[in-house]
């Protein structure tokens, strides 16, 4: 059996699975090939090549369709945002300096707040990269849980030649070569894939109309039942395909095959499908490790002594599984990290073993007082948990869970205030969720068992992956968004906590620089007529004849559906202004149309004198200030230190 595995689009590619690397080395023990499509899809998403052609497109996409006539209706004004955003964020990236790029989320000596701009830079660029397609797609969304519970959209996906996953596979395709002999394992761990692989099967359609032979399709991997669903809507390409509902179905395939996986083939499963650089990879182990044949098969291997990985386990655990586990990594030189499950006490006796055992940082999921016998011996037990993490060295973080049935809104208001005075005694507050009842979880399957009233329909989902509920306690979960949008900014008690969403690019609205009405003598004196200036070393420029402000509090936070126009630009006046984008601190600045064309002349060394000497002597002194303006915001600096902020 000649075989390839592909690992498709779109997730984060800082921590593959260990189900995915126990694969990939038992198709490197068969003599077949492994293809991550993922991290080669971050790399073209965020080379400038690919922007510029994608910023291009949008263009010739709005020159195209509509007149100089303003903005004739949501569709365009939500065109002409995007393109603004294209032109302000695209970079002259190359795929290789992309995969660096990418490889630096790994520096574990980063800070997190340094990791945090790092990652908002990538997304900024990713947002560049899907421009002008403006679907469904998150690519820019690493935290996204679902990317589409309705099969109409995955049927939009194959009707929009903009998608730019189609011309993605067309090339990878092209490259790898199609051959009927061979069979094509497709590996689906997240609900983000599902989009690329519907253009993955659009593009194999594509060669098969062209009289090409196609490869045996099997997909796999814990989201390939929501395939199947797809398959049974009638949303899938017209391509022959084989799906495995589990892991078990797909051991059973490649059983026939006499597999002797040694560490060599572990070892080359990890280099293909982690970020390689300077800083030691990381494989994420999702089920809980106890019951995790891949994990396991891991260890017996011998690999990790062959490779250095830090393991990231996912399910949330208990103490005493947590010393189990240290037992089981003993003599490894792999560092770890853990999520102890609510409710739970850790005390300092384990806390010191975990340390001693390699644990690195410690993550507790928090779902308010829940678990614990009251809110007193709940905030005890937290603290005393907290503490305990801390004295030990561990870097202690909270995943904050909205939403669990037996909660109520009055208890976790308490408990945001008694996080509130005792912030100091954690790192981080990484995240906050909202509770879910998965399809065919225990809460969906018995309900009653969790204080869940009623589960609503699912409405028009025809793939739904999760269910909305009432509880006993009065909460509804179909009112959770807007809770949290409430609590988040209430729970972001540090710069660290709860780290910007992926679809917030810029942290708050645009700060706008004018002229200022009231001037300041001496200015001139102090500055200096003959102080040279220029424009910002990752300073980028671009008119706006709209309103950029109203345009970003309509469409910033849009993400449209099939089927789903854009909002009417009814309050968008007409506003010639430019808009700044300092890549430096990823904010993006408003300017007066005067001040933005001063700016765009100082592309070369300028003094105030020569920026201000076109304007009359009354308005000079009110320019003079308002460049200062530009330099306190880091788009204008000193000649003396550009070459210094370059470097």
């Amino acid at each position: 059996m000649s075989l390839r595995l592909i690992y498709p689009p779109q997730t984060d590619p800082t921590a593959p699975d260990v189900e995915l690397i126990d694969l990939a080395a038992r198709v490197c023990a068969m003599g077949g090939h492994l293809l991550d499509a993922n991290q080669l899809a971050f790399r073209r998403f965020l080379s400038g090549s690919h922007a510029a052609a994608r910023c291009a497109l949008l263009e010739k996409k709005l020159t195209d369709s509509t007149p100089d006539e303003g903005l004739l209706n949501g569709d365009h004004a939500y065109g002409y945002y995007r393109l603004l955003r294209s032109k302000l964020l695209q970079s002259d990236l190359s795929e290789e300096d992309a995969g660096h790029m990418l490889s630096e989320l790994l520096q574990q000596d980063a800070s997190p707040r340094r990791q945090d701009v790092l990652r908002q830079d990538i997304e900024r660029r990713l947002e560049v990269g899907i421009a002008p397609y403006y679907g469904q797609l998150r690519l820019n969304d690493l935290t996204a849980v679902h990317s589409t519970e309705v099969s109409s959209d995955l049927r939009a996906v194959c009707k929009d030649q903009s998608f730019p996953y189609h011309d993605f596979w067309r090339d990878l395709i092209g490259r790898v070569g199609v051959k009927a002999s061979e069979t094509w394992l497709v590996w689906l761990d997240a609900d983000q894939q599902l989009l690329p692989t519907m253009s993955l099967l659009k593009a194999l359609s594509e060669f098969s109309t062209h009289g090409e032979d196609l490869p045996n399709l099997v997909f796999c991997g814990p989201v390939s039942p929501s395939l199947n669903k797809a398959k049974k809507c009638g949303a899938l390409p017209d391509v022959p395909v084989e799906i495995l509902p589990d892991k078990p179905s797909v051991m059973a395939k490649l059983a026939d095959a006499d597999i002797g996986v040694s560490p060599h083939h572990w070892v080359s499963a990890i280099e293909s499908f982690t970020l390689q650089g300077p800083a030691v990879p990381v494989l994420r182990v999702t089920a809980s490790p106890e019951s995790n044949h891949a994990f396991h098969s891991m260890l017996a291997s011998g690999a990790l002594d062959e490779t250095s990985v830090r393991l990231l386990f996912v399910a949330p655990s208990t103490p005493d599984a947590l010393l189990d586990l240290a037992g089981l990594l003993a003599g490894k030189e792999a560092a770890w990290s853990a999520t102890l499950g609510f409710g739970r006490t850790l005390s300092r006796e384990v806390a010191q073993r975990l340390a001693h055992a390699g644990l690195s940082s410690l993550m507790f999921e928090v779902k308010g007082f829940v678990g614990w016998a009251d809110e007193s011996s709940a905030q005890e037990g937290l603290l005393a948990s907290w503490r305990a993490a801390k004295q030990a060295g561990l870097y202690v973080s909270l995943t904050l869970v909205y939403g669990f049935p037996r909660d109520t809104a009055s208890s976790f208001e308490r408990f945001i205030s008694f996080l509130e005075k005792n912030r100091d005694e954690i790192d981080q507050i990484l995240r906050l969720k909202l509770y879910r009842v998965p399809i065919g979880s225990p809460a969906h399957q018995t309900p009653e068992d969790f204080g869940i009233v009623e589960l609503m329909d699912p409405g028009n989902a025809d793939l739904p992956r999760t269910l909305h509920f009432r509880s006993e306690t009065g909460l509804n979960s179909e009112n959770f968004f807007q809770t949290a949008a409430e609590l988040a900014p209430r729970l972001k008690l540090r710069d660290n906590d709860l780290p910007p969403s992926p679809l917030h690019a810029d942290e708050g609205k645009p700060n706008a620089v004018e002229i200022p009405e009231q001037t300041k003598s001496g200015l001139t004196e102090e500055v200096g007529d003959n102080l040279k200036v220029t424009k910002a070393p990752g300073v980028r420029l671009v008119q706006t004849q709209f309103d950029y402000r109203a345009l970003d509090d309509l469409y910033g936070d849009f993400r449209p559906r099939p089927n789903t126009p854009p909002p009417q630009p009814t309050n968008v006046a007409a506003k010639k202004a430019w808009l700044a984008y300092n890549a430096g601190n990823g904010r993006i600045v408003n300017l007066s149309d005067v001040l933005g064309g001063l700016l765009s002349k100082a592309e070369e060394p300028s003094s105030f004198k020569d920026l201000t000497g076109s304007f009359p002597p009354a308005a000079r002194e009110k320019i003079e200030l308002a460049l200062k303006k530009l330099m306190e915001h880091g788009l204008l600096v000193p000649e003396p230190q550009t070459a210094y902020i370059s470097a």
